[in-house]
């Protein structure tokens, strides 16, 4: 899994450690950013705009940017055009009104790289959260992040990957938050690299009284799918 990590004001020493801790991307968060956040050396880097305009996407493109996470309603499509920067829908937890789930599959037709699902990201990582991201990434097509917290282990980790998503975005206020990205990617490096999810879920057997006739396995499952010995 990637590790994004995300800065409102990034500073030269905090970017460098985020770096130095396993960040792969660095994210400019100010809506207003024209150039490379300092300290991100030859690390790929983008920003994060509310609304896109033509003078703004040349600045970026002229300052090395390469990926934008833009927003779904106020970015002109033409502006996509422009193969030398990835674009990545910002796509919320949790649908508003007026936005559809067939409106979000037709973005793989569009010339997105992926999609970021943006959600409050807690100390811990709750059931309710992790519903809202199961469900976004079931209405969206290639690599899909996941904003993530500091505190988040292994245990989150795996949940994330195990829904589907291909990395993380963590916000990050300074350099002693950013040498804490290590800890995220122990944490990642710390997933087992099998699902914990019984391939055979759906199909799981209720539980039997002792006088009961035990059930029969399904036709033409693998026998070694989940078939208790005894």
């Amino acid at each position: 899994m990637t590790i994004v990590a995300s800065f409102a004001r990034p500073t030269q020493k905090a970017v460098q450690a985020a770096v130095s801790a396993g960040a792969e991307f660095i994210l400019h968060a100010d809506n207003g950013a024209r150039k490379p956040p300092p300290g991100a050396g030859d690390t790929p880097w983008g920003a994060r705009v509310d609304t896109l305009t033509d003078e703004a996407q040349e600045a970026l493109r002229e300052a090395g940017c390469d990926f934008l996470f833009v927003s779904l309603a106020a970015t002109p499509l033409r502006l996509l055009n422009d193969d030398s920067i990835g674009y990545f829908g910002r796509v919320p937890a949790t649908l508003p009104a007026n936005l559809e789930e067939r409106h979000l599959r037709a973005m793989e037709r569009l010339p997105f790289e992926g999609a970021v699902v943006e959600a409050d990201a807690g100390e811990v990582l709750t059931v309710g959260q992790a519903i809202e991201y199961a469900a976004a990434i079931e209405r969206l097509a290639g690599p899909v992040l996941a904003r993530a917290s500091l505190s988040w282990g292994a245990g989150e980790m795996e949940q994330l990957r195990d829904m589907g998503f291909g990395g993380v975005v963590v916000d990050i206020a300074d350099a002693a938050a950013a040498a804490r990205i290590a800890e995220i990617r122990d944490a990642i490096l710390a997933i087992p690299a099998q699902t914990r999810r019984r391939r055979g879920r759906a199909q799981a057997r209720v539980p039997q009284t002792q006088n009961a006739a035990p059930s029969a396995p399904p036709d033409g499952g693998d026998d070694d799918d989940d078939v208790d010995d005894d």
